[in-house]
């Protein structure tokens, strides 16, 4: 899940049209609506080209597209689930692609070879 409003809002900043910005993710205006509302999720790679068309800094990249990484750590049961945040974390499709490697996927590689 997208923050719908602040992405909107970072789009009417930029003074670009939808279209421009759908064209610069690789999408059409159609399949970028849907992701704006919700329809569909953004992939790694068009949240990476958002942020460079739009010149978001990493807070506002992390305000916008976080919200949806929220959602799942509070579905898991937020504190009380069994896995930690971070292992969560890649789970989340091409998650690593814009935050970078995770240490889950280095403590998991301990337990498995321990």
């Amino acid at each position: 899940m997208v923050d719908s409003e602040k992405l909107k809002e970072k789009v009417r900043e930029s003074g670009y049209k939808l279209l421009h910005v759908a064209a610069a993710c690789g999408l059409t205006y159609a399949g970028f609506l849907k992701k704006i509302t919700n329809e569909t999720e953004f992939k790694a790679s068009e949240i990476m080209a958002l942020k460079k068309v739009l010149r978001l800094t990493n807070a506002e990249r992390d305000a916008i597209f976080l919200l949806l990484m929220l959602i799942i750590y509070l579905q898991m049961g937020g504190e009380n689930t069994k896995k930690s945040k971070e292992e969560s974390l890649p789970e989340i499709r091409g998650w690593t692609r814009i935050f970078g490697k995770s240490t889950a996927r280095k403590r998991r590689g301990r337990h498995e070879k321990g």
